[in-house]
């Protein structure tokens, strides 16, 4: 008898190319994943042994402070346990601290003098140079890296003793490593019960459907399941490599050269990388990327100090300034900028998005506004500013800037500024008379300037003001070990799926489905696509790609009147009504889609041929309806609906099933038939 499970004590794991996902126990409404941990694991010291961090010997700054702490800790724990200790003998307990201390001292001395540092290692969360990725394209390529992965997840969720495991397979995992698995998973981490499921068939329990065609973007690869009665069926199954989100990334990265791959890779996650409908002319023409301009930001200082502070104006300091004009302009410059950013992205030819980039230990921050990058200066392409610094050379400080006016409630008299002794130079900063309480020591009121240091302490606080102003506007919240940068970029956004890889999904979907053996069924297949992976996250992909497969494929039933003159009568009535296996007068054959076409739009008839005709040539082509009833997924999208299947059928084959059908393999089970019994397993 299987033993019962409880909804709180299932361990789904489903390892990816990139990142593993996880979660323990099945809430009363299904969520998203909530363990997320990337497919790859660092060498250990030992040879043999794998850590999910990179450990690293410590460098010669590293030693010492390293040695010095962990001397100073071994010191205060064994003064604790003297104290402790101590009341029999004075004199014995002084021996034995100065021998505890002499001990403590050679050591100390040996690992850092004769050895030099040497066996002092550290973890570096930060480095992934080293780093082994143990699944490509799908497939396992380093099964103790891939052991050591499901051992530390399964150590970092702790689940209890009586825990099943479903494992969430790539569809590349062939009967001998699904063997491997299984014996993995019951001799090293006991299980009691284990369920393999295959990554397609998931999506087909996410959807509530049992037949469909299973199209699953990955990162190297796509996968193309058409599965029937929850039967996968083998032989139409295709898997397109190097055709994936990489494929997409490496293809912004050749149009965006300057750019790091990292922050290719965030700009194609960003909302401004879209894929345009087939046939939709682009809005500007490609360019690379470069940031704002300085002038922008130069403008943003200015009106933060003439007394823009979250969202207040200080009118009486603008006029009194001189600047009224330049507000003016400047107001207007922002709303026509906000007209512009109202404007759909596909209507753009110039965007923004931002960029994070971790701060170093130590890194010290730069000062930067919302329209300007503390990194990039100006992009390549594009013409650098006059007052740019040459290669090599530090970027001058920032101007000092006038104080910002004070503006009370009593009387405001403004001094007469001194004339200048040099005609270029800046006019003397508005000053606020305040009534004083004592007479002033000296006839000089004026106050003192500004110096340069305090100036560009008031510029670092109001560009850090207006950054995150704007980065509160695009729902970013900023952490204190993050620099974010802002980049413009041109049509290049649009250009992701330029690389060929709708077409060739399509061309790969095509063949799939016509492999089908079952020829009835293949309508079916065509009007239920499920689209699933990581890999087409991007926006409008999903469109681009149904548009792209209805472009070349979809023959609707109207299509047959439009071509009738291209086919053979019987008679010479005109009867346009195809006859199949006649050549006609000219012995020319007509186009056999051009043919189903007809016959679907005129009837079968009598002739069984027809329907097979029919079935080689699509009448309708539409994705499968996504379910409505997960609202944690629809907020979070359907794009990893693989693991909302296997909760499903988690709940079903452990819970409520309990192993009446054999959905899964108890230890029982293991022990009779070892692990070629994953076979029998029929979830």
């Amino acid at each position: 008898m299987a033993p019962n499970f409880r909804d709180d004590h299932i361990l789904i794991i489903a390892p990816g190319s990139v990142h593993t996902l996880a979660q323990l126990g099945l809430p009363e409404s299904f969520t998203p994943p909530r363990v997320r941990i990337q497919s790859r694991m660092f060498p250990g010291i030992e040879e043999g042994t794998w850590t999910a961090t990179k450990i690293r010997e410590a460098h010669d700054g590293e030693k010492a402070e390293l040695i010095a702490k962990a001397g100073g800790a071994a010191g205060e724990d064994e003064g604790d346990d003297d104290d402790e200790g101590d009341g029999e003998g004075e004199g014995e307990g002084e021996d034995g601290g100065d021998g505890e201390g002499e001990g403590e001292g050679d050591g100390g001395e040996g690992g850092e003098g004769e050895e030099g540092g040497e066996g002092v290692y550290v973890e570096d969360e930060e480095d992934e140079e080293g780093a082994v990725w143990c699944m490509r394209e799908g497939k396992v390529v380093n099964w103790g890296c891939f052991f050591a992965l499901l051992q530390y997840v399964h150590e970092t969720i702790n689940p209890t003793f009586h825990t099943p495991i479903l494992l969430v397979h790539p569809p590349g995992f062939s009967g001998d490593d699904k063997e491997k698995v299984t014996q993995f998973i019951f001799e090293k981490l006991k299980v009691p019960a284990f369920a393999l499921l295959d990554a397609s068939l998931a999506g087909l329990w996410a959807y509530g459907l049992q037949t469909a065609t299973v199209i699953d973007v990955g990162h190297e690869k796509t996968d193309i399941t058409p599965i029937i009665d929850f039967l996968i069926q083998d032989r139409a199954r295709r898997t397109v490599r190097q055709c994936g989100g990489d494929t997409m990334t490496q293809h912004l990265h050749s149009l965006l050269p300057e750019l790091k791959p990292e922050d290719v890779e965030q700009l194609k996650k960003s909302p401004v990388c879209e894929i345009l409908p087939v046939g939709m002319p682009l809005p500007g023409e490609g360019g690379p990327v470069r940031s704002t301009s300085e002038a922008a930001s130069a403008e943003d200082k200015d009106i933060d100090m003439l007394g823009e502070d979250e969202g207040t104006i200080n009118v009486a300091a603008i006029v009194a300034s001189g600047k009224t004009q330049e507000f003016l302009a400047q107001k207007e410059k922002e709303r026509r900028g906000e007209e512009e950013r109202r404007k759909p992205n596909r209507e753009r030819e110039i965007n923004y998005f931002w960029i994070v980039d971790k701060k170093r230990p130590g890194e010290v921050d730069q000062p930067a506004s919302a329209l300007t990058s503390p990194v990039v200066a100006h992009g390549p392409g594009f013409p650098a500013p006059a007052d740019a610094p040459a290669a090599g050379e530090a970027a001058p400080a920032p101007a000092a800037e006038p104080a910002a006016p004070v503006v009370t409630t009593d009387v405001i008299a403004p001094q007469d500024p001194a004339p200048p002794s040099d005609p270029s130079a800046a006019p003397a900063p508005l000053t606020v008379t305040v009534p004083p309480t004592t007479a002033p020591t000296t006839d000089d009121t004026s106050p003192l300037p500004e110096t340069s240091e305090e100036s560009e302490q008031r510029y670092k606080a109001a560009s850090k003001r207006a950054q995150e102003r704007r980065a509160a506007a695009d729902g970013i919240v900023l952490k204190p070990d993050e620099t974010w940068r802002e980049l413009a970029i041109g049509s290049a956004r649009f250009r992701a799926a330029h690389c060929g890889i709708l077409s060739r999904i399509a061309d790969e979907l095509f063949a799939a489905i016509s492999s089908v053996e079952d020829v009835a069924q293949r309508p079916a297949l065509w009007e239920n696509l499920v689209l699933l992976g990581n890999g087409a996250r991007i926006r409008g992909f999903k469109e681009a790609l149904l548009q792209t497969i209805v472009g070349k494929y979809l023959i609707p039933p109207s299509t047959g009147t439009i071509f009738s003159s291209e086919l053979p009568t019987p008679s010479a009535t005109g009867a346009s009504t195809p006859v199949p296996g006649h050549g006609g007068a000219s012995g020319v054959t007509p186009n056999p889609l051009l043919v189903a076409a007809t016959a679907h739009a005129g009837g079968h008839g009598g002739h069984g041929h027809h329907g097979h005709a029919h079935s080689q040539s699509p009448m309708a082509i539409r994705y499968a309806k996504m379910p409505d009833y997960f609202p944690e997924w629809k907020e979070a999208g359907f794009d990893e609906a693989a693991f909302l299947g296997a909760q499903v059928a988690a709940k079903v084959v452990f819970v409520v099933d309990q192993g009446l059908t054999g959905g899964f393999m108890t230890r029982v089970m293991y022990n009779e038939v070892g692990p070629g019994g994953w076979g029998e397993m029929n979830l």
